[in-house]
C-alpha cells in the first residue's frame, strides 16, 4: 500500500516536472484590452500594430512617445465611433466600395502582385480587403460625426479674440516663443556704363 502511494507520488512528480512547464510556456496572451471608450474597445494588438507600422516608416521614433501618441489617436477615434453609435450614424458597404477598390488596386500595384501583398501582410487578399473595408467604414463614420459636430461652428479672428479676452490671463498656458527667419536677398543690378 505504501509502495503504491510512493509510486503514484513519483508519477505525479514526474508529470509535474516534465509537462507543467511546457504547458505554462505554451500559454500565449491572445488579446488584451488597452482602453475602453463607451462601448468601443482599444485592443493592445491594435495599439502595437499601429506602433509597428509607424516604426517601419521611421525606426528612429521613440516607442514610448509613439505609444502615448497612438493611444491618444485611437481613443479619439473610438470616441467618434461611440458617438456615431449613440447618434445612429451609419455607413453602408456600398458607401466605401469605390474608395476600397482604388486603395486595394494601389496596394497591389505597390506590392507588385496580389501574392506579394498577401505575403507582406501575412494574410489572404480577402482578409486584407475585409480589414481595409472595416477601417474605411470607421473613417467615414468618424468623418460624418465630426461634420455633424462642426457644421454650425463658425470661427472668425474677431470671435477668437473675444473668447480669449474673457479668459483670465493666468489660466492661459504659456507656450514658449519660436522664431523662424527667412532672408530673401536681391542684389541690385550693377551699373556698368
Amino acid at each position: 500500500m505504501i509502495k503504491m502511494k510512493l509510486r503514484s507520488m513519483r508519477y505525479l512528480f514526474l508529470f509535474t516536472i516534465l509537462f507543467i512547464p511546457g504547458i505554462l510556456r505554451s500559454q500565449v496572451l491572445v488579446e488584451s484590452v488597452a482602453a475602453t471608450v463607451g462601448s468601443e474597445v482599444v485592443y493592445l494588438s491594435e495599439l502595437e500594430a499601429a506602433i509597428a507600422s509607424m516604426r517601419r516608416e521611421d525606426p528612429r521614433l521613440s516607442v514610448s512617445k509613439l505609444r502615448c501618441q497612438v493611444l491618444n489617436e485611437l481613443l479619439v477615434s473610438k470616441l467618434y465611433l461611440d458617438q456615431a453609435r449613440i447618434d445612429s450614424v451609419t455607413v453602408t458597404k456600398e458607401d466605401v466600395q469605390s474608395d476600397l477598390n482604388m486603395q486595394m488596386n494601389r496596394a497591389i500595384v505597390t506590392a507588385g502582385s496580389e501574392e506579394a501583398l498577401a505575403k507582406a501582410f501575412n494574410k489572404s487578399i480577402l482578409d486584407i480587403r475585409k480589414d481595409a473595408e472595416t477601417r474605411m467604414m470607421d473613417q467615414q463614420l468618424m468623418r460624418k460625426v465630426l461634420n455633424s459636430i462642426t457644421q454650425d461652428v463658425t470661427l472668425t479672428p474677431a470671435g477668437l479674440k473675444r473668447y480669449y479676452s474673457t479668459i483670465p490671463k493666468d489660466s492661459i498656458p504659456v507656450i514658449p516663443a519660436r522664431y523662424e527667419f527667412s532672408i530673401i536677398q536681391l542684389d541690385p543690378p550693377s551699373r556698368e556704363d
